[in-house]
C-alpha cells in the first residue's frame, strides 16, 4: 500500500511511540516520537534537518501491558537509513522518513543509549 510520499509498501499505523536518534558520540540523542510506522520504517518529526541517505541509530520505546516488564516497554534498536525529509509548515521543523535496515529487541529496566544525552522536539 502505498503511503504519505507513494514510497510505501507496506500500511502504516499511527502510533506516538518515543525514540532516541543517535548520530555520533560526540552529540546528544535527538528525542521525538513516532507520527506512524509500518513493518519497515517509521516516520517522525524533527528540529534538525537530515539527509536523504544518512545512516543512524535509534531506539524505540514500544509501549507494553505486561507487568512482567520491569519499564512497560520493549525497546527496538535500529539500524536506519532516511528515506525522505519534508519542510514541515509554520516553522515545525523537518518530517523524516526512515526505513529500518536491521534491529533487535530487549526489554531491559532502563534505557541505556549508546551515545546518551537528549534534546526534546517539543
Amino acid at each position: 500500500m502505498t503511503g504519505q510520499n507513494g514510497r510505501q509498501r507496506f500500511s502504516r499505523l499511527g502510533v506516538r511511540w518515543t525514540i532516541q536518534i543517535f548520530e555520533s558520540s560526540e552529540r546528544p540523542a535527538i528525542s521525538s516520537q513516532t507520527d506512524n510506522v509500518s513493518s519497515e520504517g517509521f516516520y517522525f518529526r524533527a528540529r534538525r534537518r537530515f539527509t536523504p541517505g544518512e545512516e543512524l541509530e535509534c531506539l524505540i520505546s514500544i509501549p507494553t501491558f505486561d507487568p512482567s516488564l520491569l519499564n512497560g516497554s520493549l525497546d527496538l534498536h535500529c539500524r536506519i537509513r532516511v528515506m525522505a525529509v519534508e519542510v514541515l509548515n509554520d516553522n515545525n521543523g523537518f518530517g523524516v522518513e526512515c526505513h529500518i535496515e536491521s534491529y533487535s529487541f530487549s526489554n531491559s529496566a532502563k534505557h541505556d543509549a549508546p551515545y546518551g544525552g537528549g534534546l526534546a522536539y517539543n
